[in-house]
């Protein structure tokens, strides 16, 4: 009877950790993009249109996030300048799966993310408000 119970609990361990490799081994080599914030701007010679995008892209123990602006302004200059500004915010940071959810070391924005089939799925919270962002995965 022992040693039934302890197959059973070598086959479970087991199969949690195949799963946990799988899903890490999944997404490594893989990018996910969210549009996680538009807006428009007045000003007195005119005004932009912003979207704010970020990519996370994972690597074997490392990933990389990187926000990115597609502006429509009235001067190319502002353009710029809210493109030079998303750059600032770019980062590298360590990774891993733990409890099925993945979790990026000092990015706490979206919180730990659930691995659905082609996309991630973080948590923002707004003015006490829970929105759900989803980073959608990069074909290319």
């Amino acid at each position: 009877m022992k040693k039934l119970n302890f197959l059973k609990f070598l086959l479970l361990f087991f199969l949690m950790n195949n799963t946990l490799i799988f899903s890490q081994k999944n997404i490594i080599g893989k990018s996910y993009k969210a549009l996680i914030s538009k807006s428009c701007k007045e000003f007195n010679d005119g005004g932009c249109t912003i979207k704010t995008f970020c990519t996370i892209s994972f690597e074997n123990k490392n990933v990389i996030i990187k926000y990115f602006v597609d502006a429509n302004c009235t001067t190319t200059q502002r353009e710029k300048l809210y493109e030079e500004n998303a750059k600032k915010n770019n980062k590298s940071s360590t990774w891993s799966i733990k409890n099925s959810k993945i979790h990026i070391q000092n990015f706490t924005e979206f919180g730990d993310f659930e691995i659905s089939e082609n996309s991630i799925i973080g948590k923002e919270e707004n003015n006490e408000k829970l929105e759900y962002v989803t980073f959608y995965e990069i074909i290319e």
